[in-house]
């Protein structure tokens, strides 16, 4: 069928609404990238239940040396939707993400060829397209569509990722340096406007989300401003305030710990890097959804 590509939530949404008009009585519905292969002896359709809504399967990235975890295997029935313009969620017919996901071993690995699915879309037009400067723009592009759109305006995906896109943006400028390295560097005005624009997102987030169940977003955003004013913004003390505010927020991740004790090991603060490293020893590492140290 013809479809005129929008975004990507609405795009994947029309391809689920698609699929249940033709193929209505099929059991499951394995929702993949056209640049994700699946892994050859980890698929075996008997692991699938009917009585289960959604499973988690494994994504290994291009290098093969990081995986990450999509939820997007579900029991086939009207109304399976994605939000979102970009870095799209997967939901139930309730409009709501799936609340109990059965892990699978399921896996399936990131492939790219020369022409692909990303140079047709604008992601870019050479290897790495999907990692390209221009990919960047073009998901700014979506989300701040999404951001103007008034069912996500100010949701905590869409400022995450803007925050994100902003950093990523800054980072690929040609001529950029980072401050710790280089701190005599002199950002130019775009360099200072995506670097203002990530630090704003990221702070909106947490001032308008620190209650939200959506932990997650919050957590990482408290994570990416330690982040960003240690290396980017290149205040320090700033750092430290934020990388406390980490580890108030989920005392059982050690990420910031082991952060934080760096930098005070870099100020010559051997005490309180002795400190903060001797906690990281003792704490648990839980088995959180997307990031782990």
């Amino acid at each position: 069928f013809n479809y005129t590509f929008d975004n990507f939530g609405a795009a994947r949404t029309r391809a689920l609404e698609e699929t249940y008009r033709r193929f209505s009585n099929i059991s499951h519905v394995f929702i993949i990238d056209p640049d994700w292969k699946p892994v050859k002896g980890t698929i075996a359709k008997y692991d699938l239940q009917h009585n289960i809504d959604a499973y988690s399967f494994k994504i290994w990235d291009r290098s093969g040396m990081s995986t990450r975890k999509a939820n997007w295997l579900a029991r086939h029935q009207p109304n399976l939707t994605f939000a979102y313009y970009v870095h799209e969620d997967f939901r139930l017919p309730s409009g709501l993400p799936p609340m109990v996901v059965k892990e699978l071993e399921w896996e399936v690995s990131e492939v790219e060829p020369q022409v692909s699915w990303h140079t047709r879309v604008g992601h870019g037009n050479d290897s790495t397209a999907s990692r390209s400067h221009q990919r960047y723009y073009f998901d700014l592009n979506l989300l701040q569509k999404e951001q103007s759109d008034p069912q996500y305006r100010d949701s905590p995906h869409t400022l995450f990722y803007l925050g994100l896109v902003h950093s990523a943006l800054l980072e690929g400028m040609e001529g950029y340096k980072p401050r710790y390295m280089h701190p005599d560097f002199r950002l130019t005005p775009a360099m200072q406007e995506h670097l203002d624009l990530h630090v704003m997102y990221l702070e909106r987030l947490v001032k308008l989300h620190m209650e939200s169940i959506l932990t997650e977003y919050v957590y990482l955003s408290i994570r990416w401003l330690a982040y960003a004013y240690q290396f980017l913004v290149f205040h320090p003390n700033d750092a430290i305030l934020w990388y406390k505010k980490c580890i108030e927020f989920d005392p059982d991740r050690v990420d910031c710990k082991i952060e934080l004790s760096r930098l005070h090991s870099f100020q010559g603060n051997h005490e309180d890097a002795w400190k903060w490293s001797k906690q990281s020893f003792f704490t648990s590492l839980p088995n959180k959804a997307w990031t782990h140290t």
